[in-house]
């Protein structure tokens, strides 16, 4: 088997001092020899582009991009455009990947000429100490969110078909997974724990809580769901082979969050979720409008952004407390 084809590694990197080199080493003991490691370091504060100085010195196969801050997903776009191999991977920089991992992915792409290979993620969570593998589901949703992590892509489909990661915050990674299903046309899976994700205490893979304080963070949430709609609905391919799974779970759910920002930021969000709304078949889905909304959609699509918000401070003020004294 010819194993000389090239893999590019990239590791986005920002103020991960703490868990760089434990990363880094990690991909130095992978089984897999003929690879190049990008590091891809976004503005970091810290000590990590001297670690990256560091390393690139020593070790003759990485490199290193020193950005101003940019975001993640600007972060991995340059790595990818300055990636040289046959096959990328991605690696967050405060994970791991496995010993056997890369190898195994690069032995099945080899063998079928796999524009993707996807792995399975083991994943440790240090706030409640659990160490689980990541089941696979059918979900398309589902999977696409689970990200990039334990994949393998084909440089050549990445390049000819123009994939990269889309400017959000919080759904860079499903964007840039819906382009490679759309695209892909020969996808492989093993049964094989090539990656460890990690989920720590205060970390951008805990971000719910600074979520909630930030209007940039909340508006960001509406702009990824709206641009997988409208990609979906660009894609005979998608629509076909994954609409009925895709549709409702992308709507974003409506909390009391909604009543904290002014009536300029709302109208923002509003028209995002309208056109989120509008695009989707709920018909055809397997879930009900109104656990998102609130509402009916064709009650909602009919309102303007002051209806609505009225109806929400009706709605969690006054209904919903009277019923859950009701017991309802």
């Amino acid at each position: 088997m010819n194993m000389s084809k090239l893999l590019s590694i990239v590791v986005p990197i920002y103020n991960t001092d703490e868990f760089l080199e434990r990363c880094l080493t990690s991909i130095l003991k992978n089984e897999y020899e003929n690879y190049e490691v990008i590091l891809v370091d976004d503005g970091s504060s810290d000590r990590c582009p001297e670690i990256c100085d560091e390393y690139v010195s020593k070790y003759s196969n990485f490199h290193v991009i020193h950005k101003e801050n940019g975001g993640e997903a600007s972060a991995k776009n340059a790595g990818i455009e300055y990636a040289k191999g046959d096959y990328i991977s991605i690696c967050d920089s405060d994970d791991c990947v496995t010993e056997t991992g890369y190898k195994l992915l690069m032995e099945r792409a080899i063998e079928t000429d796999a524009d993707v290979v996807r792995g399975l993620i083991r994943e440790y969570d240090e706030n409640i100490g659990v160490n689980q593998i990541k089941q696979r589901t059918d979900s398309v949703l589902r999977s696409a969110m689970a990200g990039h992590y334990c994949n393998i892509y084909s440089r050549k489909m990445i390049e000819q078909c123009q994939i990269r990661f889309q400017p959000f915050v919080l759904g860079a990674d499903l964007t840039f997974m819906i382009q490679v299903l759309n695209k892909a046309n020969n996808i492989q899976r093993i049964e094989d724990v090539t990656y460890e994700y990690i989920i720590r205490p205060n970390t951008s893979k805990n971000k719910s809580e600074i979520q909630k304080q930030d209007f940039k963070h909340y508006y960001d949430n509406f702009r990824w769901r709206e641009w997988v709609v409208n990609y979906m609905n660009s894609s005979e391919k998608l629509l076909q082979m994954y609409g009925m799974q895709m549709g409702g779970g992308l709507c974003p759910i409506i909390t009391k969050e909604w009543l904290k920002y002014s009536k300029e930021e709302r109208v923002q969000c509003f028209e995002r979720l309208k056109n989120i709304v509008k695009n989707i078949d709920w018909e055809k889905q397997k879930v009900n409008e109104n656990g998102y909304l609130w509402i009916n959609k064709d009650k909602f699509c009919k309102m303007t952004e002051p209806q609505y918000t009225n109806y929400l401070r009706k709605r969690f003020y006054l209904i919903e407390p009277i019923k859950k004294v009701l017991g309802r």
